[in-house]
């Protein structure tokens, strides 16, 4: 819903006053909405994606190309598991991060442990979601500052507390610094 949200803003849309959000439950719940009509448009993921175009509807705005920083996904650990653990939590990186090249060089193999994991074997399917991902995964993910003041910013219409938040609080890059300075994105 926040994705939607920054998407219709970005584009001069007020989502509170010029469109109704639904909460639907999910994307597959989404499309199924968008085929009967009770909704008009919904973000979706892939590969439901391609069944959504499949059936005709096409796509508006791809939200990872809007230059609205936002966090996705994330990996979340305490602050005092990060400061007193860092090696751990620099050797955790170093296999994310490994996770990420394998998948971006290896297609094939991505698709296969894909999969093996959801249990899709449709071809079709696996490319779509290996494409979409290798286009918005990072080599590099660092947590930007912006993005999580974003999501504060979106938290606070309905938490107020979240206005006053500091968004240093809630993001560490230290380690994936300390990789960057070890030469371990050079690789």
């Amino acid at each position: 819903m926040y994705s939607a949200i920054l998407a219709l803003r970005k584009h001069g849309i007020d989502p509170t006053k010029d469109v109704k959000i639904l909460a639907t439950g999910g994307v597959s719940e989404t499309l199924a909405s968008m085929q009967v009509g009770t909704v008009h448009a919904g973000i979706l993921s892939a590969p439901v994606t391609l069944r959504a175009r499949t059936l005709g509807f096409q796509e508006i705005v791809r939200i990872g190309k809007l230059g609205v920083p936002f966090i996705h996904d994330g990996i979340v650990a305490s602050k005092t598991y990060i400061t007193t653990r860092r090696s751990d939590t620099e050797a955790f990186l170093k296999g994310f991060i490994d996770g990420i090249r394998l998948y971006k060089t290896n297609p094939s193999l991505a698709e296969k442990i894909m999969s093996k994991y959801t249990r899709v074997t449709d071809k079709s399917m696996l490319r779509e979601t290996y494409d979409t991902f290798n286009r918005e995964l990072n080599v590099q993910p660092f947590i930007p500052r912006e993005g999580v003041s974003n999501m504060l910013q979106l938290i606070a219409e309905t938490e107020p507390r979240a206005a006053k938040a500091n968004p240093e609080d809630f993001l560490d890059n230290g380690s994936l610094q300390n990789l960057r300075a070890g030469g371990y994105f050079d690789r």
